[in-house]
């Protein structure tokens, strides 16, 4: 069962919204969205957006009491075509909310490549509707430089190649078709046992190259403040390193006050800050949350607010 994470930080997040609209961009099953719908009053309404087709279904399932106040979206929040059509015109969008990764429906759903132990399967797309490479055909057809990039590069393995190179012998004899067999192949790498499964790194890493996710979250990011009206809610939950650091660096650099070169006396560039950070530390789950959902134990949300420009140029 996927329990949505920190509802608790995201409701404070998220206080205080009394109209226009919020874009949750990753709805899932609709844990979040259930939760914004519930605590904001009936001059809300929230799009739900999400890559995979079956979890839209089962989230419309899940919210079909809010009635219109719900518009669920099957599509990349990133591009701006996905959403910007269902924003009636004139109206504000007060919060965006990215909860990134993997559900627990998606891992726990046998045919979708995502679980280790999955013998059907080495899909891995969040949508089965787009005809992207699958973690097979990345598995099957990359060069071993090629492999070892995309582990080392997505995963942060540090032993990228030797498991590039055991999972090239392996494919010589036979194609890789499902998870299980390729996480026998990479545990068969190491010669010392992990707390943490040795291929869930590599299993990382082919889920973001098949996904493209770190673009999409930059230009997710860039989507959502572009979009948000003045004081607009801006919120993330991250789950690894690579996601963190993009959302990180894009909040400090839309919060900067000046980008000149260090070392001129008088600031020349004239920027305007366009977001106003909240968390200067990310925020993560209570200890009692994660003994609950130890799935939340490596999650961060950072939260920032629109900021419109002296210049008029956004809602």
């Amino acid at each position: 069962m996927h329990r949505p994470v920190m509802l608790d930080q995201v409701r404070t997040c998220f206080d205080g919204i009394a109209d226009g609209i919020i874009i949750d961009g990753t709805l899932g099953q609709g844990g979040h969205a259930k939760l914004l719908l519930s605590v904001t009053p009936d001059t809300v309404t929230l799009i739900g957006i999400d890559r995979d087709e079956s979890a839209v279904r089962t989230a419309s399932d899940n919210l079909k009491s809010y009635g219109s106040r719900f518009i669920p979206v099957h599509g990349n929040y990133s591009i701006r075509d996905t959403w910007k059509h269902h924003v009636p015109s004139g109206v504000p969008v007060r919060g965006f909310l990215l909860d990134l990764g993997l559900s627990s429906t998606q891992l726990e759903t046998p045919g979708r490549g995502f679980s280790f132990k999955d013998p059907q399967s080495l899909d891995m797309r969040f949508d089965r509707t787009e005809s992207c490479l699958t973690a097979a055909d990345l598995i099957n057809t990359l060069t071993e430089t090629e492999l070892a990039d995309v582990i080392f590069r997505y995963g942060e393995e540090k032993a990228s190649r030797r498991i590039a190179r055991a999972i090239v012998r392996r494919r010589t004899q036979k194609a890789f078709s499902n998870a299980a067999d390729l996480r026998q192949v990479i545990h068969g790498v190491f010669r010392t046992k992990s707390p943490v499964d040795t291929a869930t790194r590599t299993f990382q890493a082919l889920r973001i190259a098949v996904n493209n996710e770190l673009e999409y979250v930059e230009k997710g990011l860039e989507a959502a403040t572009e979009i948000l009206s003045n004081n607009g809610v801006l919120a993330v939950i991250s789950y690894h390193s690579l996601e963190d650091r993009i959302v990180k660096t894009w909040f400090q650099k839309k919060s900067a006050h000046c980008v000149c070169p260090p070392g001129l006396p008088v600031c020349q560039c004239n920027t305007c800050p366009e977001l106003h950070v909240l968390t200067r530390k990310p925020v993560t789950p209570l200890p009692t949350e994660v003994l609950k959902n130890p799935r939340a134990r490596s999650a961060k949300m950072r939260c920032a607010v629109r900021v419109v420009s002296p210049k008029g140029d956004y809602q």
